[in-house]
């Protein structure tokens, strides 16, 4: 979002915050029975590492292709006098221990929900309300859109 605010209008960034919502649901809607079908062949293990590796492509990608601003913006969201090195603002960054704490919060909510619609949502469906695969990924995709 802090791109979207650099690269586009003020008034499109409602949109743009929006957007980037259905994004997310709709790739975690994807993303997780994906996750379950590649645990039930290569194992949580592999899965991990496959991620990790996309993980560090698409960043290396993204930090070598993405500028900060559109080339001739004719607007700026901070003012010049703002702007400090990158360098000293990741190391306020790590000083200010809020953001430990917001980190850990993140973390300790989110990872129960993941953990269990990304893993076990359909086995434990399959299993308690004997459904098919396809029923059972079906409500699992419903579930996640909802709550994601």
């Amino acid at each position: 979002l802090k791109l979207a605010s650099n690269w586009f209008l003020p008034s499109r960034f409602a949109v743009l915050v929006g957007l980037t919502m259905t994004a997310a649901a709709l790739g975690a809607a994807v993303g997780q029975p994906l996750a379950h079908t590649i645990i039930q062949t290569l194992g949580w293990r592999q899965l991990m590492v496959n991620l990790g590796i996309i993980g560090i492509v698409y960043a290396l990608l993204f930090f070598s292709i993405v500028r900060e601003n559109a080339l001739g913006a004719r607007y700026s969201v901070y003012p010049s006098k703002l702007l400090i090195p990158y360098r000293v603002a990741l190391k306020k960054v790590f000083k200010n221990p809020q953001n430990y704490l917001v980190a850990l919060f993140f973390g300790l909510a989110m990872s129960p929900w993941v953990s269990y619609f990304g893993v076990w949502h359909i086995p434990f469906f399959q299993t308690t309300y004997h459904v098919s695969h396809q029923e059972a990924f079906i409500v699992n995709v419903i579930n996640v859109i909802a709550f994601g």
